[in-house]
């Protein structure tokens, strides 16, 4: 499953986005442009560069969000160290650092029920509670 959208999928605001973040960087050197122009220099800048330029679906935004929306929920950044108790361990900072560059999608397994052993005609007995020894 890709994370990413490709450049037939972005939309408007979204090819802006990328383009201000290439020119930001300096990546983006076309003054004038049409849109196979410009889908071939986001395609170069995106072999070249890698996924810093891409832009994350939206499937994997809605993940994102409800990961950090859970992990937010502990409300940790609303400590206050001199009275509550502080994990200073606990930085979050959202799990999708660097626009998602080590987000890895790993396939759902399916879920394996146990065999149930097979009931036969014999019956089981269970062991009988012993009396406390009274002195």
């Amino acid at each position: 499953m890709e994370i990413y959208k490709t450049y037939d999928e972005l939309t408007d605001p979204d090819k802006e986005s990328l383009r201000r973040r290439m020119e930001y960087n300096f990546r983006f050197s076309m003054d004038g442009w049409s849109d196979t122009e410009q889908k071939k220099e986001f395609e170069r800048i995106w072999s070249e560069h890698g996924d810093f330029y891409k832009c994350l679906n939206e499937t994997t935004q809605k993940v994102i969000k409800d990961i950090d929306s859970f992990v937010n929920s502990y409300n940790y950044p609303d400590c206050d160290g001199m009275i509550d108790y502080f994990h200073v361990d606990f930085y979050y900072f959202g799990c999708a650092q660097n626009n998602g560059q080590n987000i890895k999608v790993v396939p759902r397994d399916a879920k394996v029920k146990k065999e149930k052993p097979e009931v036969t005609g014999e019956k089981k007995t269970v062991p009988k509670k012993r009396k406390a020894l009274s002195r």
